[in-house]
């Protein structure tokens, strides 16, 4: 493969399109600026064939020149009596690479198409290509294998994609390659396809598994229920009034196991998802065959203006039972979510869903957790909500006693004074 140099110009240097003599091609009008040294403001004719955005600059185009072959430059001027002159040079791509970067290496990179970027992303699988190059391992919940490494990287077989909350990286081997190890878009490239290479003719090319398809089912309920109260109040310091309430309505109860269950009821109020905490380890998980979109939905208020999303169904009572705690109105309705990662799809499907929100809900209050992954979901969740013109407010309220709400909550017990009245941040 020949040697490719490449040189990022800002789009707004390219000034028109001419059409080259066999009438198949155009070729862009570049007029070079001052970084290109002693080059600057020559005119370069080049091919839309070796223009490319650059990636890591949506502002820039890339020029992509063969390094062994001549550059063409055109200066124009008019000498005092008036006549249009034409100065051409020729340079070789390295020197005028120099002008703009100053000493070449070697670091030049193949020009991507977007079709082999997007052939790779798709039949690389990720979840294979984390195991080889990463040594993680995974087990499998339903449709998604969750990382014996990292709990909060999960992997989508259906779509091949993988989602890790807190290094907040979705999509395919790629992206793991950009965020997580700090590659270039080249370097990057570059490795999925010597990967790719070295793959089996079988596994050239990714099929999404078949599962059967799994029915959900809620686990059979046991009568001791001293057991969540125990877990859920005296433990985690929750409202015991809004415990008893999910309790006596058969939306929060304990199965065979002890494990805590917290069915979650759509908006024709039939139960499709529920959410599994152990009452005795940090276990945690869903239903099988569930849907992760349902959320727990807590309604407080049937005229309440504001949702408040949370993270998690145990951080959604937290938050109530703290505002409770630091004496403040409870004029909100509460919608907690699986994981920050769905927080957009679950809120989506809800506020469509639910005439309790769309008709009445003006404001979103963002409590995710006070962390990496929370913050980034929350900023991604204010770029989502924009369409949604009946949202006219997004507001953070983040823990400030803890990670989460459930940590807020537990400083509040073993400190009251600690409990006070904190002005939320309008964005």
């Amino acid at each position: 493969m020949k040697e490719i140099i490449n040189i990022s110009i800002p789009k707004s240097r390219f000034k028109q399109k001419i059409k080259q003599a066999n009438g198949t091609k155009n070729s862009h009008r570049v007029i070079l600026p001052k970084e290109a040294g002693a080059y600057r403001y020559h005119v370069l004719l080049i091919s839309e064939d070796f223009v490319q955005e650059d990636v890591d600059n949506k502002e820039n185009n890339v020029l992509h020149f063969y390094a062994d072959r001549e550059i063409q430059l055109s200066q124009h001027h008019r000498t005092p009596n008036g006549e249009d002159v034409y100065e051409k040079i020729r340079v070789m791509p390295k020197e005028l690479y120099k002008s703009f970067y100053g000493e070449y290496k070697d670091n030049s990179r193949k020009r991507f198409t977007n079709e082999e970027v997007e052939y790779l992303k798709k039949n690389i699988s990720v979840m294979d290509f984390l195991q080889d190059r990463a040594g993680f391992s995974f087990k499998r919940e339903g449709h998604y294998y969750r990382c014996d490494q990292h709990s909060s990287l999960v992997i989508d077989t259906r779509n091949n994609a993988m989602f890790w909350n807190t290094e907040h990286i979705n999509g395919s081997a790629l992206e793991y390659l950009r965020k997580a190890e700090g590659k270039t878009f080249p370097e990057a490239m570059n490795i999925l396809i010597e990967y790719h290479n070295g793959l089996a003719p079988d596994k050239k090319q990714y099929i999404a598994p078949k599962y059967e398809q799994i029915e959900f089912k809620l686990p059979d309920s046991q009568q001791n229920i001293s057991k969540i109260y125990e877990y859920l109040c005296d433990k985690r310091k929750i409202d015991r009034d809004l415990i008893k309430r999910f309790v006596d309505d058969g939306k929060i109860y304990l199965d065979a196991k002890g494990n805590c269950i917290f069915a979650c009821e759509n908006y024709k109020g039939k139960v499709d998802s529920a959410f599994v905490r152990s009452t005795y380890s940090g276990f945690r998980g869903d239903v099988g065959g569930g849907n992760k979109f349902t959320g727990f939905f807590i309604e407080m208020d049937p005229k309440a203006t504001k949702l408040v999303l949370t993270e998690a169904y145990i951080d959604g009572l937290s938050y109530i039972t703290a505002k409770r705690q630091a004496g403040e109105k409870i004029d909100f309705n509460v919608l907690a979510c699986d994981s920050c990662n769905v927080m957009n799809e679950t809120f989506r499907v809800n506020y469509l869903t639910r005439p309790v929100l769309n008709q009445n809900i003006d404001t979103v209050i963002l409590a995710s957790d006070n962390d990496k992954a929370g913050k980034a979901a929350a900023e991604d969740f204010k770029q989502f909500v924009q369409p949604f013109h009946r949202i006219q407010n997004v507001i953070d309220d983040l823990p400030s006693l803890g990670s989460d709400w459930y940590k807020d909550l537990q400083k509040m017990y073993e400190a009251p004074e600690m409990a006070l009245e904190k002005p939320l941040m309008i964005k």
